[in-house]
Parts: structure tokens; C-alpha cells; sequence
């Protein structure tokens, strides 16, 4: 086996990184490294988890089905990179690791290693290179693949408009899902006008009989299960129709597929939106977009997809007749947003969310990342450097950074919950408790925070501490699925089977429940 010096190796390991459509976000950030470094090509390197386990996360595919998608999720989207690129799956993880040590000088992530892996699959990283203005527009549907999409809808459409159709139909995350009624609709809408729709299904459905509302709509299952066929058909298509689902977010990055998206689930019910955590708000369209991609904040309506439908389809008629329609397919210069303002966004959800995430301290930090630190105001050069010295694991310098912030700002909750978080993402647990109670003897009462505190808790083992403030939640109205299945398992830890056991039976009578607490009840049967 050979290697070229000229070549960036983007080592995606599987033992931090999901085995599904967000790879897409990481070769995208993979090809602006190349460029950066004024590489030729990019060799992807496969790292595997550990012998047996498949990969990181075994909640929603076993190790089969992980493999699978492996090979028919993951690996085909490298081929749609106009950059030259080649794959490699190592056997081993001692495989990477020759690979990596030979060229330590040109790998992505930057530092990564075997030993201590980094997650690059984080769609925020390929936001904020679209609001820096790099070419996010990558990705392209072969030619051969567009050909034989062609073809199809040659045989198929009698010559109308072809109109992409794509469900979402998981069995995880449901509250996601399309509007299958909606959905039909629409699909009706688009014929009686003379288009011709086009149904892509779920690919564990894809093969399961078409549900009856759609009637006889033509379905095309082997897109579903060929990537690279899948982009040529949106390619080809006239207007490509979503909702947030994997397909939608590989033609992000496409400047050639003409798309509605609509946001669904707690995307859009949310306030603020779970899409915080990757740098976008509510009723925003991204700077990944150009103007024949649109998002729809709305809920999902018949109605509401086909006038989106209209307008899209008088636009692109529009700028075809008047020759704008090349110029339009850059993304959309007003999307673009100060990324001060984005690193705010990225702590702001870091300390609202149920969950602490290191990845959204570091795209916090990687947006300050590019102003000089005398450019800053006081607030924000004051948690850049208190921030990169916790990075630095240097706990002196970040205790001296929040007495400064302490004297000269004040030390309101909203800075002490950001400091909670960032000394959570780092494990300093002791000094995430801190922070927490600084925050809550300073007025901050938002449940979030009294969830992180007990989680905090939990990591040290004190697991007393963390089940008295779980109740206090509940007993507060608190009707969250996370705090109930958190409170359960320690109820499973420290209390009599029975009690745990019936704790669950209780939220699911209450109404309290998910596939979570459901197995939980049938392991303690």
C-alpha cells in the first residue's frame, strides 16, 4: 500500500462518530482542509470501534445493520467530492494507527490521533465555514448517475415535471417524521397542476407496501438504496421536496438540487430551536443555501408546501428567462451572520440544552477564534481567554479569568452557567457544581439548569444529591422524558428493584414515555 505526501488523510473514527448521513458535514470540512493545505487529493481513512461493537452508538443499529450502512450510507458519499478522493476501511484501529503516525503532518482533524480521537461529524463546523464564505458547495451527482436518472424520468414523467418527494419514516425520533397525510396531499396537488411527483421512502420502508394515501404515485426505491443515483434523481429532478432528514442535509451542500425544506418535530416547535446547536434559529435559511433552497418554518401543510412549490417554480422560471440563474446558485450573501454573534448562539444552547456537548464550546470558540482578542469587548475577550485556558487544562489562568470577569462584569448567571458548562465539557466537575449553584443563588431557576447540576452530580457518583434534585423537578411539573429515564436509572442504581420499576410504570400511565422507558420496564419485569 502506498501513500502520497501531496494527499490530506481525513481519519473519521467510529469510536466518536455515527454511522450515518453526518459524515456529510465532515467531508465537507475535510475538503476545506485540503484546500487550506494546499493538498491534491484526500484519503478517507475508516476507523472502527472496537472488535464486535460496530461502532459508537448502538442505540439505533446493531452491528449489521451498522455495517451496512456503512458500506451504502458512509462510503458512497465520498464519491460525490468533485475533489479526487480514495477510501480506506482499516481491519483495525492499530491499521489507523500506522497510518496516522506516518502522516502526522497532513491529517484532519488536526491533532487527531487512535489514541485520543476527535468528532469533526458536528454540522456546525460546516456552518460557520458557509458564514466565512468558503465553498461549502462541494458535492455533485455523476454524470453517469445523472444519465441513468435521466433516463428514468424519461420513461416515467411523460415529459412533466419531475418532483422529489422524500419521507421521513424512522422508527427513532417519530415526532420528526412526514405528515404522511400532509405529504399525500401535496403529492395530489402537484398532479392535478401536471407535475409529476415522485415518492423516495425511509430505507427501512422503502420496500413496504405504499401507504394509501399516496394512491398510485410512482416511487423510485432504487435511488433510496444507491447514494450516488439517489443525487443524480435530485439533480435531475425539477424541485426536490424534504423534510429534515438525512437526504436533505447531503444536498446542503449541493448547489445543483433545487429543494423545499421543511423543518419539522422539535426543530419547529421548539423555542429556541434544537438547530441552535449547530449555529441556525428559528426562521432562518443558512448560508449553505442559495436561492433555489428553501426553508419552510412552518407546520406541515398540504397548502403550505405547494404555495412554497409555486413560488420556487416561478423564481427558477424567472431567472432562467432573464439569465440570473447561474449567478443564483452561489449561496445567499444576506444568510451570513457575524460569527461573534454565532459563538453566542453556540453557548446559549450549550447552557440551555439537557445535555453537555464539548462540541458546541469549541465551535464557540472557533468563531471568537477568528477576531484578534483587542477587537473583542470586554465580555467576549474575557471568556475567549478563559475559555482557551481550560482548553489548555490550565486551571490557574482560567480562575484568574473569572475573577476578572467577576470584578470588572459583574458575575451574572448568564456567566456563570457558560462557565458551568465549559468546566462540564472539560470533566472539571467539582468546578461545574460551583458555577451551577452560583447561578441558582443569582436567580437562575430554569429547569435546564437544575438538570445539568444533577447531572453533574451524577458524574461524581453522588447519586443522592442528583435523585433529590430530579424530584424537585418533578415534583415542580416537570414532565421531561430525559429527566424521568435519568431519575429511573439511578432509582436502578441506589434503590430496590420494585421502586425503580414502578417509578417507570408511573410516568408511562402519566403519559411520560418513549421507547426508553418502555425497555426499561421490560428489563425489570
Amino acid at each position: 500500500m502506498s501513500y502520497s505526501s501531496t494527499t490530506l488523510y481525513a481519519f473519521y473514527d467510529l469510536g466518536v462518530s455515527p454511522i450515518s448521513f453526518d459524515f456529510v458535514s465532515f467531508l465537507v470540512c475535510a475538503e476545506q482542509a485540503r484546500i487550506t493545505a494546499g493538498a491534491s487529493d484526500i484519503k478517507f481513512v475508516i476507523v472502527p470501534f472496537e472488535a464486535g461493537s460496530g461502532h459508537h452508538d448502538n442505540k439505533q443499529f446493531d452491528a449489521t445493520h451498522g455495517d451496512w450502512r456503512l458500506h451504502n450510507v458512509v462510503v458512497p458519499m465520498c464519491n460525490l467530492l468533485s475533489t479526487p478522493s480514495g477510501i480506506t476501511i482499516c481491519g483495525s484501529r492499530k491499521e489507523a494507527e500506522q497510518i496516522q503516525q506516518r502522516f502526522a503532518d497532513h491529517i484532519f482533524p488536526p491533532n487527531y490521533s487512535v489514541d485520543t480521537p476527535l468528532e469533526r461529524h458536528h454540522t456546525g463546523w460546516s456552518i460557520i465555514a458557509a458564514h466565512r464564505g468558503e465553498v461549502v458547495h462541494c458535492l455533485r451527482g455523476s454524470e453517469q448517475a445523472r444519465s441513468y436518472a435521466r433516463q428514468w424520468i424519461d420513461q416515467h414523467a411523460g415529459g412533466k415535471k419531475c418532483v422529489a418527494l422524500t419521507l421521513r419514516e424512522a422508527p427513532f425520533g417519530t415526532f420528526r417524521n412526514s405528515d404522511i397525510v400532509e405529504w399525500a396531499k401535496f403529492a395530489d396537488l402537484l398532479r392535478d397542476k401536471e407535475y409529476f411527483p415522485v415518492l423516495l421512502r425511509d430505507i427501512d420502508t422503502a420496500l413496504d407496501p405504499t401507504p394509501e394515501e399516496f394512491g398510485d404515485i410512482a416511487i423510485f426505491p432504487e435511488g433510496v438504496f444507491n447514494l450516488e443515483l439517489r443525487v443524480g434523481f435530485y439533480e435531475e429532478c425539477d424541485i426536490c421536496a424534504f423534510v429534515a432528514n438525512g437526504p436533505a442535509q447531503v444536498c446542503w451542500y449541493n448547489a445543483n438540487v433545487r429543494f423545499l425544506y421543511q423543518v419539522t418535530g422539535d426543530w419547529l416547535d421548539q423555542k429556541p430551536t434544537p438547530f441552535n446547536r449547530i449555529g441556525i434559529d428559528f426562521d432562518e435559511t443558512p448560508p449553505v443555501a442559495n436561492h433555489f433552497q428553501r426553508w419552510i418554518w412552518k407546520p406541515q401543510k398540504a397548502e403550505t408546501l405547494y404555495s412554497e412549490f409555486l413560488r420556487l417554480e416561478s423564481d427558477l422560471e424567472t431567472s432562467r428567462s432573464d439569465g440570473t440563474y447561474d449567478t443564483k446558485l452561489l449561496p445567499v450573501e444576506d444568510y451570513k451572520k457575524p460569527l461573534g454573534f454565532l459563538s453566542e448562539r453556540f453557548l446559549n444552547w450549550a447552557s440551555r440544552a439537557f445535555f453537555t456537548s464539548s462540541q458546541e464550546v469549541a465551535l464557540a470558540q472557533e468563531c471568537l477564534g477568528d477576531k484578534n482578542l483587542n477587537q473583542l469587548d470586554g465580555k467576549d475577550r474575557l471568556l475567549n481567554l478563559f475559555n482557551t485556558a481550560l482548553q489548555a487544562n490550565d486551571l490557574e489562568k482560567a480562575g484568574q479569568y473569572l475573577v476578572m470577569m467577576k470584578d470588572k462584569l459583574g458575575l451574572s448567571s448568564d456567566i456563570c452557567v457558560k462557565m458551568g458548562i465549559v468546566n462540564e465539557a472539560q470533566g472539571n466537575f467539582d468546578l461545574a457544581i460551583d458555577c451551577y449553584r452560583s447561578a441558582i443563588e443569582l436567580g437562575e431557576n430554569e429547569p435546564s439548569v437544575l438538570f445539568r447540576l444533577a447531572t453533574t452530580h451524577t458524574n461524581l457518583n453522588q447519586f443522592e444529591e442528583a435523585a433529590a434534585i430530579y424530584e424537585s423537578l418533578i415534583q415542580a411539573g416537570a414532565k421531561s422524558i430525559r429527566i424521568t429515564v435519568e431519575l429511573g436509572k439511578i432509582y436502578e442504581h441506589i434503590r430496590p428493584q420494585g421502586v425503580a420499576l414502578q417509578f417507570y410504570a408511573d410516568a408511562a400511565k402519566n403519559g411520560i414515555n418513549d421507547d426508553t422507558i418502555s425497555q426499561r420496564i421490560a428489563a425489570l419485569s
